[in-house]
């Protein structure tokens, strides 16, 4: 067991635990003590022929652990520690892409994935803190007003998403090394154009904004038109920025967003039953109908998926705790 952490004590007496599925057993746990040099051992450890080994322990708080085969196991096995701290400063936003995925303009949705790479350059690990109120300590993200849907996937392990109000938070710890955090959701626009604001709570050293041709266009904003960008079959319209401070919010207005035409609004009311109760004769409607059937323009609609509020039922946030205290 190594301590990368520089100037830190080697980690002696702490509690090794060796997990191993058997035929005969079922899941199996081992444990060995680290002596002053960091040293643990095993002894009489079933063979397991295409199976595998775990090592896991805790350190200064946080889990670690190590998978391995037996042939690994024929050398010597270095399970790596670190030193722990609650600076979120140890923590670099490198980049952020926030994409445009699909509109709808029937329901007036929009369908947004965002990807944000960090590192832990330092020999610490990351250690969210959330005892101080004043004063926590853990990764945070913000997302549009009335988002709903929302999904996290991150290569980080452990911790939990928490809901702080204006997006979400992340209590994972965060080991040295570079991860990425993925979330995607739905919001919503009224109309062409739209505004959305985007609050950053970390330092971000670049943030681009990926728009498919077919969704619509930056109308206002600082970001700057960037070389298009093309993933799989689409190529993407570009904008981004560079040196975001935390704390610093953009203004991004979106324009020429997908609309229904006349007709499909028109067609959309009838359906609904609305259409013949605003004055309009009913054989002026049958007549419409059958007209639609050859002028109208059918847009296709992107399909909205269920979704889960961000909100609590008592309608408070984790910020709204925040700010309480």
């Amino acid at each position: 067991m190594i301590n990368e952490t520089p100037d830190e004590d080697v980690p002696e007496g702490h509690v090794i635990t060796l997990h191993l599925l058997t035929p005969e057993n079922g899941l199996e746990t081992i444990d060995a003590t680290t002596d002053r040099d960091g040293k643990f051992n095993f002894h009489q450890v079933p063979f397991l022929g295409s199976g595998r080994y775990l090592l896991s322990c805790e350190f200064d708080g946080i889990d670690y652990s190590l998978e391995f085969t037996e042939e690994d196991a024929r050398q010597p096995l270095f399970l790596t520690v670190f030193a722990a701290s609650s600076e979120l400063s140890l923590i670099t936003h490198r980049s952020h892409i926030w994409l445009l995925q699909n509109a709808d303009p029937e329901s007036g949705i929009l369908s947004a994935l965002e990807i944000a790479l960090i590192e832990n350059p330092h020999n610490k690990t990351f250690k969210p803190s959330l005892d101080q109120p004043g004063n926590m300590q853990f990764l945070r993200f913000s997302i549009p007003f009335g988002a709903h849907g929302l999904n996290v996937q991150s290569d980080l392990r452990g911790g939990e998403i928490i809901d702080v109000g204006t997006g979400f938070g992340l209590t994972s710890p965060i080991r040295p090394g570079s991860h990425q955090i993925v979330f995607s959701y739905l919001f919503p626009y009224e109309d062409s154009q739209t505004d959305v604001s985007k609050r950053f709570l970390q330092d971000v050293e670049v943030f681009r904004l990926l728009v498919p041709p077919d969704i619509g266009n930056v109308s206002r904003s600082t970001l700057e038109v960037a070389e298009s960008t093309t993933i799989g079959d689409i190529t993407y319209k570009a904008w981004e920025t560079r040196e975001i401070l935390s704390g610093n919010e953009l203004e991004i207005y979106l324009s020429d967003l997908p609309q229904l035409s006349f007709w499909d609004r028109f067609s959309k009311s009838i359906t609904r039953g609305t259409g013949l109760t605003v004055g309009i004769p009913a054989a002026l409607g049958a007549g419409l109908i059958i007209l639609l059937l050859y002028t109208a323009v059918v847009r296709r609609n992107v399909p909205i998926h269920k979704s889960v509020s961000l909100y609590s039922e008592s309608g408070q946030t984790t910020q709204d705790q925040l700010d309480e205290g």
